[in-house]
């Protein structure tokens, strides 16, 4: 049965495919591990060169439940990568073409990339995400003091093979956005959108990725120290 607002109507019965529909959220509600290595409670894997990676975050505001934080970046310390899957081996589980995506990160930038402390930030799809370079394949936003005057930009990469739609939106420090992605259904043209709002040079058709991905989020450091809980992540 369906309702138009006024009328029922029915319609016949037919079964449900999941392979045609997916519908994922993530709260980050239970419990995180402090160490590298760990599987989160819904398979978001973490994959570090150093022994803390993320962590739960002890207080978190009324609007915000179940946030998580990065741990501190220092000399000799590379990089933190958080993924749904195995970003290092051959566990990437979306493939790009076979139906509309939106994909959206809420996260707040506590800290910013300066050139004394220096990190990278990538947000999205992405595969070969679990080191210290940026994606070989992915569809993502990027973040450095240094990218774009520190605005927001989105990316697409095919084999290293990389666009980018350089926004005007500036990163802007202690306060939450939604980044916001969408594939349409022939992956031939990927949207980004900060806060709901599509950036400028966006949407991007052209090295749109082929191989299969992982939605994650990649921080490498460059410089400096980077301070544990510079990015939250809801």
């Amino acid at each position: 049965l369906t309702s138009d607002g006024t009328n029922w109507i029915s319609s016949p019965n037919s079964a449900f495919n999941p392979s045609t529909v997916l519908n994922f959220y993530e709260e980050f509600y239970g419990y995180f591990a402090s160490t590298s290595g760990y599987v989160g409670q819904t398979g978001w894997a973490i994959s570090s060169n150093t022994v803390q990676a993320f962590t739960n975050l002890t207080t978190t505001s009324n609007n915000h439940p179940g946030v998580i934080q990065s741990a501190q970046l220092t000399t000799g310390v590379g990089f933190l990568s958080l993924a749904l899957g195995q970003p290092v081996s051959t566990l990437y589980n979306i493939v790009l073409g076979g139906g509309a995506i939106t994909l959206n990160f809420i996260i707040n930038i506590a800290t910013l990339s300066t050139v004394t402390n220096t990190y990278t930030l990538y947000v999205g799809l992405g595969r070969g995400v679990g080191s210290a370079s940026e994606a070989t394949d992915g569809v993502y936003f990027a973040y450095t003091n240094s990218l774009n005057s520190g605005n927001w930009v989105g990316k697409t990469a095919n084999a290293s093979s990389r666009s980018s739609a350089n926004s005007a939106v500036a990163v802007s420090a202690g306060s939450w956005v939604n980044l916001g992605i969408t594939v349409n259904a022939a992956a031939t043209s990927v949207g980004f959108f900060v806060n709901g709002v599509q950036i400028a040079n966006s949407p991007l058709a052209a090295n749109i990725p082929t191989a299969a991905l992982v939605p994650h989020l990649q921080m490498i450091w460059s410089n400096g120290t980077v301070a544990a809980g510079s990015v939250l992540i809801d």
